[in-house]
């Protein structure tokens, strides 16, 4: 047994078995927040799917095909040569 499993088998540190209610409120800021919106997108998908609406899940995940050249291709040519970087030493 470790040393916190032997102090409160001897009672010297007492089990709390009533809740402590905390001396300050919540943050107003994070009272306010409203709703997470992939929390409502994924309940609106939930009762869709429910219905028998066949969805296609655009989100995010681990894609298994190679992107096509033309797509890489355009990505490339679309970098701008500048960059606000500083240079590094």
């Amino acid at each position: 047994m470790g040393r916190y499993g032997e102090r409160h088998a001897a009672g010297i540190i007492p089990h709390v078995t009533t809740p402590v209610p905390a001396p300050f409120g919540l943050n107003r800021a994070i009272a306010n927040l409203r709703p997470y919106a992939f929390t409502q997108l994924r309940a609106r998908q939930d009762e869709l799917a429910a219905q028998g609406v066949r969805l296609i899940n655009f989100g995010v995940g681990d894609p298994e095909d190679e992107t096509p050249q033309f797509i890489r291709d355009a990505l490339v040519a679309s970098i701008s040569p500048a960059s606000r970087y500083p240079t590094a030493a």
